[in-house]
């Protein structure tokens, strides 16, 4: 007969493992350094459609509106950008650090046709609004039937 030895780390390990694989396709907010020394960063957004758009409201606080691209192509958006590192003068240091600074890029694809010759964009107070329509046919309605 073959002892089994129950051991509840092992089995609260086993969960955490797979908690965490329920989250590894979300990215980090945290900065990553990458290759060329620059960090990277995800900007939080949220996005939700209503009749006739998808809406995306960007966090990008201490953001120029021009360092901003916004690019729609094929059903595909794609907003990126950089921003600035803190430079510290002479005899400054960080004693910690939570703002991430360096170019960041979010793409969504949109399932729905959208009318790319009519997306707008509007930055105030370090949120970035942009409207996508969507294609008029691409567009629910509803048909009345005649008796």
């Amino acid at each position: 007969m073959q002892h089994y030895h129950w051991n509840p780390m092992r089995e609260l390990a086993e969960a955490q493992r797979q908690f965490s694989a329920l989250f590894d396709n979300r990215v980090s907010q945290e900065p990553r350094l990458q290759k060329n020394g620059h960090t990277a960063w995800t900007p939080a957004v949220d996005v939700y459609e209503t009749p006739e758009a998808y809406m995306f409201i960007a966090e990008l606080p201490g953001m120029k509106p021009e360092a901003v691209v916004i690019e729609v192509k094929e059903n595909t958006l794609t907003i990126k950008g950089e921003r600035p590192s803190v430079s510290l003068k002479e005899g400054e240091r960080f004693h910690h650090r939570e703002r991430p600074a360096g170019r960041f890029a979010r793409v969504f694809r949109l399932p729905k046709p959208v009318a790319e010759d009519a997306v707008a964009a509007t930055y105030r107070d370090g949120i970035l609004s942009v409207t996508v329509p969507l294609r008029v046919e691409a567009k629910s309605r509803k048909i009345p039937v005649q008796g």
